[in-house]
């Protein structure tokens, strides 16, 4: 499931258990069981893509994205587990991957680019929540509800 939240705004959900009509699926993805009820599998080269994303931006007043992922293998190179990025467009903003090193990392651009690694591995066939939660010149990465590092530009308080 992904789920996206901004203050002053409604809170978003997407169910992966089938392809809902907001989402387009680039490639190939089955039905298989889920963190919680059903999902869809990936084939390590598919993509998900959310349908009039452009329009959900939560500008200054941030926001929170959380998604259910079960990484099957691991693979020697960076996958991405979810994203707001417009390669084309030059527009990149945020991506959650696994990299070589088999952890979790936040990438976010505010201003620059900075990184937030999760300290541990994941592990293969399981299931991991992933959040990240972005306010202006903060942001922080949660992995399975634990706070695994907060990330500051400039002089603002924590998250």
């Amino acid at each position: 499931m992904l789920a996206a939240s901004a203050a002053h705004a409604t809170s978003l959900q997407w169910a992966l258990d089938t392809v809902e009509a907001a989402l387009i699926v680039h490639g190939d993805a089955r039905p298989a069981a889920g963190a919680v009820g059903q999902s869809l599998a990936l084939d390590g080269s598919s993509v998900i893509e959310l349908k009039d994303s452009a329009s959900l931006h939560a500008g200054g007043d941030g926001f929170t994205f959380s998604v259910w992922f079960n990484p099957y293998a691991f693979e020697g190179q960076q996958q991405m587990i979810a994203g707001k990025n417009r390669y084309s467009l030059n527009e990149r903003e945020w991506g959650i991957t696994i990299d070589p090193d088999c952890k979790l990392r936040a990438h976010i651009q505010q201003g620059g680019w900075s990184e937030i690694t999760a300290a541990d591995p994941l592990q293969a066939g399981h299931w991991h929540l992933a959040t990240l939660t972005i306010i202006a010149g903060k942001a922080a990465l949660f992995l399975n509800g634990d706070r695994k590092s907060t990330r500051l530009n400039s002089s603002h308080t924590d998250i």
